[in-house]
């Protein structure tokens, strides 16, 4: 524990080498510290040895796979190797560990994450399905918050898909020598998309 205590202090003053030093001698005295290993993960994260940070949040998994903190850790380094494939998975096994656990609160705020993760991959309907598989279980007070957030998924999905449809269709036209003023034709593309988008919508 004294070790522990020594590691945390010095990951608290950003030194982590030290830290490391302390945990070599705690895992060195029970080879099962789940804490050890999620300590030296995070340390070997901030000093950017991903692989080896990775590998230490995995023997933290290993010693009790149902704690969340060696799986946050992971959550945090996939973010920052953007790793997405690692991080969809990591998040996903949060949210069924916090489901089991019954804490439907702290799982709907990794439930928006891991939807945010789908929405800066342009994975729209993966995106909504992340709110909308939680729908049926959801309590009277949550199911509106829940189809607000999948409206406002919605809402971007439309004005991502806007931007992108004018700004491709602009581009055709000029490179086929519409000889319109810029503004003007831009204006005229915006609008035959808008309208596009209306029937599109009244379809689906």
């Amino acid at each position: 524990k004294d070790c522990l205590k020594a590691a945390r202090d010095a990951i608290d003053t950003k030194d982590y080498q030290t830290a490391l030093d302390h945990l070599k001698i705690a895992i060195s005295q029970d080879k099962n510290n789940y804490h050890a290993f999620v300590f030296v993960g995070l340390a070997k994260n901030k000093l950017n040895q991903n692989t080896q940070s990775e590998q230490a949040y995995r023997l933290a998994i290993d010693k009790n796979p149902d704690a969340l903190l060696a799986w946050q850790g992971l959550i945090d380094l996939y973010t920052k190797t953007e790793e997405t494939d690692k991080l969809i998975e990591t998040h996903q096994k949060v949210i069924s560990l916090l489901q089991k656990g019954s804490d439907q609160k702290k799982a709907q705020d990794f439930i928006s994450k891991l939807s945010t993760v789908y929405q800066n991959l342009n994975r729209w309907d993966e995106a909504k399905k992340c709110w909308k598989d939680i729908l049926p279980e959801a309590s009277p007070e949550d199911v509106e918050t829940i189809w607000k957030k999948i409206l406002e998924i919605q809402e971007q999905q439309e004005s991502r898909w806007f931007e992108t449809e004018v700004e491709r269709i602009f581009n055709i036209k000029q490179k086929k020598g519409d000889t319109t003023e810029p503004t003007k034709l831009k204006a005229s593309v915006s609008q035959t998309v808008k309208t596009k988008l209306i029937l599109k919508n009244e379809m689906d």
